[in-house]
């Protein structure tokens, strides 16, 4: 009789950019002087994986990516925000993630003098995380996914 093994081989793992969205309302300035705005903002990253584990498989992804690999991380606040005449500001986010690309494999060795590892069934995974920073937007402290914040403006200041 044999016992079956479980372990996660990691391939490749790092940070990848996610895509840029607009996370907050415009907010629009359509005089001629310098005016104070209220805008909202917020987000939500959650954790994605391309596959189900359970049992064992879960287990080991869990123990390769450890303790930091969060669910979700997100924040909404409202910014004053200074817009220039005739202009529309908004705020962006393009989220930087950690990633893990690798294999959670059940396999087990042979008995007998000529030990073979079989590798009874390999689940292939990708999964990404975000990671909760403190950050200082428009001058307020907050805890939110890390990544870039980007401030946008234009001059359709009629339209939002």
């Amino acid at each position: 009789m044999f016992t079956y093994k479980y372990r996660f081989i990691t391939n490749s793992h790092g940070v990848v950019w996610g895509d840029s969205t607009r996370i907050s309302t415009y907010a629009a300035n359509a005089t001629s002087t310098q005016q104070s705005k209220t805008l909202s903002a917020s987000t939500n990253i959650s954790w994605t994986i391309n596959t189900t584990l359970t049992g064992n498989y879960k287990d080991v992804f869990n123990g390769a990516v450890g303790a930091n690999w969060q669910n979700s991380s997100g924040f909404s606040e409202t910014f004053i925000v200074n817009v220039a005449p005739q202009k529309r500001v908004w705020l962006e986010f393009k989220p930087k993630l950690k990633y893990i690309d690798g294999e959670a494999q059940k396999y087990f060795i042979t008995r007998g003098p000529n030990k073979i590892e079989v590798i009874e069934e390999s689940k292939h995974v990708y999964s990404t995380s975000p990671v909760t920073v403190n950050m200082i937007i428009a001058n307020k402290k907050i805890s939110c996914p890390d990544g870039a914040y980007i401030w946008k403006e234009d001059s359709n200041y009629n339209s939002y």
